[in-house]
């Protein structure tokens, strides 16, 4: 056995020992002991050997805990050469996953039809495991949760849950995903003329499949973005900005961002002990340092006048910042084009990331104002499926002012 999985089995002992010193009075406390376990660091004998412990059959919270641990690390392969850390890109309508990697030009495109119609909100988690929650036309207000399975390039359904319901067919919900401490966090805003702003919030264990409510926050604007950094979850708006401690599970004020930004932020993401954001055209970007909490202005972009950018995605790859800009021209009748930026800070600017070879991300203004991004490491071999193929998708996607909606191909009563 590997030093790793030595020193996790010497925790895991430790455990049994003590819980069965004094069995009646500690049985009930094993469920919350067993995540702070490093599972992940053993081997699969070692696992499977503890899956049949008596004292993880005999307590049923526990059992499903392991046995999901198994499961989750069996989605992902090992660490190999063929790991590459890439952006992901997502266009929800068509559930279409760009996976692209500047530095290399590594560029590839897979269709998920597995998945339903939209997907309302994306994360990566510290431990590489992509969620997503989306909504199917015959749903109702219900959102289903998917994770990526690595090993067979496919997304498999965990769990549901139930959106906020809203009066006037011109609400929207604005929906969020956030991880903090092995949890993910679903934060949901009904905004409109008859909504109230109150963010619904609930909390899901991937171990145990289940998710609890925790307190939510009174807000006093309707766009805001979410990012978890260190033990927190934060909320913020240009002139507003919360701070959530789980452990407390309550929100505290935090100082809003500098004035003068667009009023509508658009993107955020966590760096070390900061948080980079920016307004939906990149005009400006500034930093907040969580330890201090105060902000900092950096560089936006610098564009020709005759450019726009709209929703940029902010995302950390390979320890550098980077944001990924769709640009179009009104005046040239442009059909616009992705860009990618690396900060140096040093320099005080955002640098051109060049797109080598085939590295071109496919511009679609139906998709740009929907996309999701993203950063995690792909195993490159188990993208290499029908996946990959154009063909291999057979949905045309028609957008109406409340969302999008399917149409069927012309094709799909073809023979394949």
């Amino acid at each position: 056995a590997s030093t790793n999985d030595e020193e996790e089995i010497t925790v895991w002992e430790a455990v049994v020992r003590w819980v069965e010193h004094s069995k009646e009075e500690r049985l009930h406390h094993l469920p919350s002991i067993l995540p702070l376990i490093r599972f992940h660091k053993m081997t699969s004998d070692s696992l499977a050997a503890i899956l049949e412990h008596p004292l993880i059959r005999e307590d049923p919270v526990s059992y499903a805990f392991i046995r999901n641990v198994v499961q989750s690390l069996r989605s992902k392969p090992k660490s190999t050469d063929t790991e590459l850390e890439m952006a992901l890109l997502f266009y929800p309508c068509a559930n279409e996953m760009y996976y692209v990697n500047p530095r290399v030009g590594k560029f590839i495109t897979c269709c998920y039809p597995e998945l339903p119609w939209k997907a309302n909100a994306m994360i990566v988690t510290k431990d590489n495991d992509v969620y997503i929650l989306a909504q199917d036309l015959d749903s109702g207000p219900v959102l289903s949760l998917h994770v990526y399975n690595h090993t067979e390039n496919r997304w498999e359904q965990k769990s549901s849950v139930d959106r906020p319901q809203f009066v006037d067919r011109c609400d929207e919900i604005v929906e969020h995903l956030v991880e903090v401490d092995g949890h993910l966090h679903y934060l949901a805003v009904v905004v409109g003329l008859s909504a109230d702003n109150l963010a619904i919030h609930k909390k899901y264990n991937p171990h145990t499949n289940q998710w609890q409510h925790c307190s939510g926050v009174n807000l006093a604007k309707r766009d805001y973005i979410s990012v978890s950094c260190g033990p927190h979850l934060y909320f913020l708006a240009h002139e507003e900005m919360y701070r959530y401690c789980p452990e407390e599970d309550q929100w505290h004020r935090r100082t809003p961002p500098l004035t003068g930004m667009d009023p509508v932020l658009c993107t955020a993401v966590a760096m070390g002990t900061e948080i980079f954001c920016t307004d939906r055209e990149f005009n400006k970007t500034v930093v907040y340092d969580t330890e201090s909490d105060s902000w900092q202005q950096l560089p936006g972009l610098a564009t020709r006048n005759y450019l726009t950018a709209a929703n940029p995605h902010l995302f950390v790859l390979e320890g550098q910042l980077h944001i990924l800009i769709p640009v179009f021209s009104i005046i040239l009748h442009d059909m616009g084009s992705w860009w990618i930026r690396v900060l140096d800070r040093s320099a005080g600017q955002w640098r051109d990331v060049n797109l080598q070879g085939t590295c071109t991300i496919p511009y679609d203004d139906l998709y740009v104002e929907r996309s999701l991004c993203y950063a995690a490491r792909i195993f490159l071999p188990y993208l290499n499926t029908k996946r990959t193929d154009p063909q291999y998708r057979k949905l045309d996607i028609e957008f109406d002012s409340y969302g999008c909606t399917k149409k069927k191909d012309d094709d799909d009563d073809d023979d394949d």
